[in-house]
């Protein structure tokens, strides 16, 4: 199911919520925000081939909603065949949870949801996750760092949105550099639960540095003059990340050894990696490895050198132990091809190791 019929499916869904809230007998108040309008900023996110991403929410796949309120856009998610998990803090939560165990029982819903404190004890189900939805929750937290690193090793890709700033109450710009102003408790509608509201350099600092990788970035609101406090100036960031946690960015193919516990992986002396779809307009490919001391110690001087289809990418040379990036230029055209990497030389299996030893890469990136 592509974007434009998503969109249609929730302007109907819409309604059949609307209709099992009417059948609620509710002694609280209903979160007061159409969470079902994000769609539209989604669209307008994501352009040519990351438009694919969202073919991931189909029959099957395991979607997490972060901050979901009253769940309307975890119900439009199961529709469309998710395996949905909802996840919010009761006590920060509009109507502490209420509304979405109800909407849960009017609409028959199969959806798991999760009240836990994303700020402290932040607990996910157990597996891996294709997609999640993370928006206008990050300002709500004390530590934003915290939650989006935990987010990599279970999240392939993250759709997330926050109220960024260009200007600080005291009128010092914000938009050249990485920085943050912390709100005080009576600031921003007077809601105790705003914190921190980035310049938009530094919330891609934040999420480059919690091991995401930005594949689309894009702002709405008042743009230019947008602050920190005031509801007339409000600017929002949305943004789709993928996981950068041992290399989730690429799909690993024959030559890794693989180890869930560690974002880092072992190589074997012939290493390869596929290109995703979404990702093959790529121009540069980024390798951080680490030559271990015994590498060099045994064999001397290492050579790394890569091929994509017929075209060899620059070698690089290892001389000493210590950590390296090996950047190179993808050729256009080729991304769909397997990636193959290669080292003239490598440690044998032993009795101490059974295993054929290389490098040791502790991510890959690609650059648009």
């Amino acid at each position: 199911m592509d974007l434009g019929q998503i969109r249609a499916r929730a302007v109907g869904f819409q309604s059949q919520v609307e209709n099992a809230k009417a059948r609620v007998d509710a002694d609280f108040s209903w979160y007061p925000y159409d969470s079902l309008s994000n769609i539209e900023h989604l669209d307008k996110l994501l352009e040519g081939e990351l438009r694919d991403v969202i073919e991931l929410l189909g029959d099957g796949r395991r979607v997490l909603d972060i901050g979901a309120a009253d769940g309307e856009w975890s119900f439009l998610l199961e529709s469309l065949g998710c395996e949905v998990v909802a996840v919010d803090y009761a006590l920060t939560n509009a109507n502490e949870m209420r509304g979405i165990t109800a909407l849960k029982n009017a609409l028959r819903s199969k959806i798991e949801i999760i009240d836990t404190d994303i700020d402290n004890r932040f607990y996910l189900p157990e597996g891996k996750y294709d997609i999640a939805f993370f928006l206008g929750i990050l300002y709500h937290l004390k530590n934003p760092f915290f939650a989006l690193e935990k987010m990599t090793k279970q999240v392939k890709y993250l759709f997330l949105s926050t109220r960024v700033a260009r200007v600080a109450p005291s009128g010092v710009p914000l938009e050249r550099d990485c920085l943050a102003y912390l709100l005080g408790p009576h600031e921003l509608n007077g809601d105790r639960s705003n914190y921190w509201i980035f310049s938009e350099p530094a919330l891609r600092r934040l999420v480059e540095r919690a091991g995401w990788q930005v594949l689309a970035f894009r702002t709405f609101g008042s743009g230019k003059g947008s602050d920190t406090n005031s509801l007339e100036r409000d600017e929002r960031a949305f943004c789709l990340l993928r996981s950068a946690y041992q290399m989730s960015n690429v799909e690993l193919l024959e030559g890794w050894h693989r180890d869930d516990q560690y974002p880092w992986c072992w190589t074997e002396g012939r290493f390869s990696v596929a290109i995703p779809a979404e990702a093959r307009r790529a121009a540069k490919i980024a390798l951080e490895v680490y030559v271990p001391p015994l590498l060099i110690e045994r064999l001397g001087t290492v050579t790394l050198e890569g091929q994509l289809g017929a075209s060899h990418l620059e070698p690089m040379r290892f001389e000493r132990e210590g950590e390296y990036q090996f950047v190179r230029a993808l050729p256009p055209g080729l991304a769909s091809q397997p990636l193959h990497f290669s080292l003239n030389k490598c440690l044998a299996p032993s009795d101490d190791d059974p295993r054929e030893l290389g490098i040791i890469v502790s991510s890959i990136r690609l650059h648009f």
